[in-house]
């Protein structure tokens, strides 16, 4: 009996690993000062909150770095699989387990200062610009479910703010702290670009609250609850 009990632990244990450590595959796009690739790492303000609740949760994670499409589509489609930073809205609810707040964000539609015949004071006012933005981002998804017909789905915010100043666009939605990194990191390569020659267009109240780490459909609950729980700790 002892002999078969023995066995018995030994086989339970030698399973343990497998059942308690999850492997996190956590994605994200390249969004600074949230999340950003800098000498290879990915950091940011909201990288360092995720990576302190896996750390803190023991599980084992990878982070990559991917345009925001490819990036949401594998977090919409495989197991064990984190993305952040991501709008919340109601498209999105039924599609992932969401974790919690990660980074405050305050989004805006802006414009060249010089463009003085661009003067709007609604979201409807900017159905008669071209828009551009992130591709399968939030901001994007707002926009469209109000109806606006002039969209620029772009794979990268980058691609947005060089067309702004090419004037092959006429505006761009985008969050001022995301914009000002990438501003400053145009102008550190050379581009004449400042935020002085920008100008806030409209403010959208909607869709400045929070963005969220979040989990796929076919991650554990167990493993997205313990998350949950130290993010809610860390606050």
């Amino acid at each position: 009996m002892i002999k078969g009990f023995t066995i018995t632990a030994g086989i339970i244990l030698l399973m343990l690993p497998l059942v308690c450590a999850e492997n996190i595959t956590v994605l994200t796009e390249e969004m600074p000062p949230y999340n950003y690739t800098d000498q290879g790492q990915i950091k940011g303000i909201a990288t360092e909150v995720v990576k302190t609740v896996l750390n803190k949760t023991g599980h084992e994670y990878t982070i990559a770095s991917y345009p925001w499409k490819r990036a949401y589509l594998m977090a919409l489609n495989n197991p064990n699989t984190l993305i952040y930073s991501i709008g919340r809205n109601v498209k999105r609810e039924p599609s992932f387990k969401w974790v919690g707040v990660i980074a405050p964000v305050k989004i805006y539609i802006w414009k060249l200062r010089s463009r003085h015949d661009i003067v709007i004071s609604t979201v409807e006012d900017s159905f008669l610009y071209q828009v551009s933005g992130g591709l399968e981002d939030y901001t994007m998804q707002y926009l469209t479910s109000k109806g606006h017909k002039r969209l620029d789905p772009l794979r990268s915010y980058t691609l947005a703010i060089r067309k702004l100043y090419g004037l092959r666009t006429d505006l761009i939605i985008i969050d001022e702290l995301t914009l000002r990194s990438l501003i400053k990191k145009e102008k550190a390569s050379g581009a004449p670009f400042r935020m002085d020659t920008l100008e806030k267009a409209l403010y959208i109240n909607n869709l400045s609250s929070d963005m969220y780490m979040a989990f796929s459909l076919k991650t554990p609950d167990d493993l997205v609850d313990s998350c949950r729980k130290v993010l809610l700790e860390l606050k």
